[in-house]
């Protein structure tokens, strides 16, 4: 490690997900704005690849089950075009439940669990496209969202969770937990991804709002994709990773009015 990024290293207490970031300001991404489309087209593209994948294993063992039994190719073969006409059914219900933020989905929570199951692929993906890491995540970020407000349910003011990070602004932090007083919810600030895991196994919520970089973010909604309703926020960061970083005030404020009152009109980051 440089002496320059040494100093840069010891100016800042570094988050879990940024432990080995070379303090590179000139290259970072402060301020990503990736659409839900980026994430929602390699995911296409991933199953797409994932067809052909199955044409070609189909290909090679069709001689070897006629072998067996003339009849059993064409039972294999519609068998594998169900499964695969299933899933892509399923994609076409997850792109109109983005679009219109309603529920098409027919099993909602297995819906984040399948994006979060294909992510590591999705991000090598995007990544020989030239697509950042933190760029992919932005964008299945929103998707994430948008599958969360597709839900409209009510939660009640004692199961809503609000984890916010250390390193905001002082002003801006200011600023959200006032709001979060004016709703009547408890605020708590974590020092990282683990810190807000530990608060969520405490404190058992229906619903989390948090605040954090995409990568924070997107481990925490892996960590409870099949359990709780999630609207993440992602942060700003002018100065680099977990330090004076800002929050959209109006999306934190649409968000605690979409769990408390059921508006759908929330969260339109």
């Amino acid at each position: 490690m440089s002496e320059e990024t040494t100093k840069t290293s010891d100016k800042r207490r570094l988050g879990d997900e940024w432990e080995n970031w070379d303090g590179d300001l000139d290259n970072y991404e402060a301020d990503i704005r990736e659409p839900r489309r980026t994430y929602l087209g390699l995911c296409l593209l991933a199953l797409l690849i994932c067809a052909g994948l199955v044409g070609g294993f189909y290909y090679l063992i069709a001689p070897r089950l006629a072998m067996w039994e003339p009849d059993l190719p064409p039972v294999a073969f519609w068998v594998m075009v169900g499964i695969v006409g299933v899933i892509f059914l399923g994609y076409i219900l997850l792109v109109l439940s983005v679009m219109f933020r309603r529920n098409f989905l027919i099993f909602h929570k297995v819906a984040k669990y399948v994006l979060v199951f294909f992510q590591p692929f999705i991000f090598k993906l995007g990544m020989l496209f030239g697509v950042s890491r933190d760029r992919i995540s932005h964008s299945f970020i929103r998707v994430s969202n948008a599958i969360t407000e597709g839900k409209q349910k009510k939660t009640p003011v004692e199961k809503l969770l609000i984890i916010l990070p250390r390193c905001l602004k002082k002003d801006i932090l200011g600023e959200l937990k006032a709001i979060a007083a004016e709703f009547d919810v408890k605020v708590y600030v974590a020092g990282g991804g683990n810190q807000a895991r530990r608060l969520v196994r405490e404190k058992k919520p229906e619903a989390v709002i948090g605040v954090a970089c995409e990568r924070d973010l997107v481990a925490g909604i892996a960590d409870t994709a099949e359990k709780l309703q999630v609207i993440a926020l992602p942060n700003v960061r002018p100065e680099g990773p977990c330090r004076n970083t800002i929050a959209d005030i109006d999306a934190f404020k649409q968000s605690l009015q979409f769990f408390l009152e059921g508006r759908t009109a929330a969260a339109k980051q």
